[in-house]
This record gives C-alpha cells, sequence and structure tokens, in this order.
C-alpha cells in the first residue's frame, strides 16, 4: 500500500467551510494518477484552507469521465482524471475544520521530532511541487498524521 497526499480544491475555488467529505463516489485528478493503486490511501489537503480534510481509501483504478458530464457541467474539464474512493476516517473529515491540521507545519514538526522523511527525499514539503496534484509521502509520516487526526 502507498500514501499520497491529494490536494483538492483551488486557492481562489475553496471546499466549502460546511462540506462534509463523503467522497464515496469519485475524486478528480487534472492528469491521470499514475501510480495510484487500488488500496492506497489519500490524505486529503483543502488547498484553500490550508487544512487536511479527508483519509480515503482507493476503489478503483483511474479512469476518464464521460463527455457528457464535462458539458452539462457536472464536472470541470480541467480534472478529467478519476479515482473511485470511499471515505474511511468520518469522524474526522466530518470535523475536518474543527481540527485545523495544517499538513505543511505537521511535516515539519514530525521531522524535527523524529528526524524521518517525508516524501522519498525530503524532511518538509515546502519543495513540493505546487502544480502537481497528489504527491507520495512515507509511511511513518501517515502514521503521525493518523495519530493527530485521532487525538483532537
Amino acid at each position: 500500500m502507498n500514501y499520497w497526499i491529494k490536494q483538492l480544491g483551488l486557492p481562489h475555488d475553496k471546499i466549502k467551510l460546511n462540506d462534509k467529505c463523503d467522497f464515496s463516489r469519485t475524486i478528480d485528478f487534472p492528469e491521470r494518477p499514475t501510480g495510484v493503486k487500488i488500496g492506497d490511501q489519500l490524505f486529503v489537503y483543502a488547498v484553500g484552507h490550508k487544512f487536511l480534510y479527508a483519509q480515503l481509501e482507493v476503489l478503483s483504478v483511474p479512469f476518464e469521465g464521460h463527455p457528457e458530464e464535462f458539458s452539462s457541467g457536472r464536472r470541470h474539464p480541467s480534472f478529467p482524471w478519476l479515482l473511485y474512493c470511499r471515505n474511511v476516517n468520518k469522524a474526522f473529515s466530518d470535523h475536518w475544520l474543527e481540527h485545523q491540521l495544517d499538513l505543511y507545519q505537521l511535516a515539519e514538526e514530525y521531522h524535527a521530532q523524529t528526524g524521518a522523511l517525508v516524501t522519498k527525499t525530503k524532511g518538509n514539503l515546502n519543495a513540493v511541487n505546487a502544480q502537481k496534484s497528489y504527491f507520495k509521502v512515507q509511511e511513518g509520516f501517515v502514521q503521525y498524521l493518523i495519530q493527530k487526526m485521532a487525538s483532537k
């Protein structure tokens, strides 16, 4: 199993504050999410708010949305790739805003406390390309995130 950070929303198009993460359907990507496999976990980061939003399990291989979804306005054409997922930590995601877990701050805390890497090559997330909608993180960091998600 691999663990990924999935950025969701845009600085100018934030997740609504009262939004509850269901994702019993799909989560979208601007490019094919290569490397992401069934059983992997996505830790969703609400970009505009800068907080961790949800923990999802991937249930499908990547697939492209149907053209009629884009023409009808149900999906944005900039995000044509989809994965079926399920929320595996609804207790957290129903109260994500109350937790206010800043992913970048948590990465720095984790590295400072353990000396371990957050990604394959970095001890923080500052160098991660903001244009990439998802990136892989290390299992130790994921265990730290899960601890923090449960502690509030």
